[in-house]
């Protein structure tokens, strides 16, 4: 939480420093999507005994996908409601004294609602732009199994939904001769707050337990096309 509280400070810092700049004539309702690359962090979590909590899964980088409809005020600011999809395969299980394999992936389904500022840097060609977005996302973890040492493993299949924030920072294109048609390139930094428990089986014996996960971070880089009507 602290790393996102620093980045949205200096993305909210920017925004305002450049402000009182000509923004990008842009007013009314728009629609936006866009595809890529979604970069996780690590999951830290804490299993049953006798694994250690200071173990993580390891996590593959996979697909980010999102669409939007929102609304410019034609002062540079505008608000999007978005709704986004990021995965990844996990392929190991490491720390705590464990260094081994595991199967299944995360996923993760959220909806977002934004407020970014376009800015005129004068030229006709590029306006980038800077924001941030809070709301609520459903992790989940998709036929995960990995052992947790002395013999035992455990598996994992369910979804846990939490509080999301993110920082936003692209750049948008105006395509020549097609008035409101515009490319975008962003960067987004996404997290997921606070732990979320999963129920687990621990195997052999098939009993019952708990999967904790703690705060989930990831990079998505997107391409993407966006048009605003009138």
């Amino acid at each position: 939480m602290a790393r996102f509280r620093h980045l949205l400070a200096g993305l909210g810092l920017a925004v305002l420093a450049t402000a009182s700049a000509q923004a990008q004539p842009f007013s009314g309702f728009y629609l936006g999507g866009g595809a890529g690359y979604h970069l996780p962090e690590n999951l830290g979590i804490k299993t049953p005994a006798p694994a250690s909590s200071g173990i993580s899964l390891q996590t593959n980088g996979g697909l980010v996908g999102l669409g939007s409809v929102g609304y410019g005020f034609g002062n540079g600011w505008r608000l999007e409601l978005e709704g986004s999809y990021r995965g990844g395969d996990i392929p190991k299980i490491r720390g705590g004294g464990i260094d081994g394999p595991a199967s299944g992936s995360a996923r993760t389904y959220g909806v977002m609602v934004n407020a970014l500022f376009d800015m005129d840097v004068g030229s006709p060609w590029v306006y980038p732009y800077l924001g941030g977005g809070v709301g609520y996302a459903w992790s989940q973890l998709h036929n995960v199994s990995f052992g947790t040492g002395s013999g035992t493993s455990l598996s994992v299949n369910a979804t846990k939904g939490r509080p999301a924030v993110q920082a936003i920072a692209g750049l948008s294109f105006p395509m020549p001769g097609v008035p409101g048609l515009s490319m975008t390139s962003e960067y987004r930094f996404m997290g997921v707050l606070g732990d979320a428990t999963y129920g687990a089986t621990a195997n052999p014996g098939a009993t019952p337990a708990n999967l904790t996960v703690r705060n989930q971070y990831s990079h998505g880089f997107l391409l993407g096309v966006r048009y605003a009507f009138g």
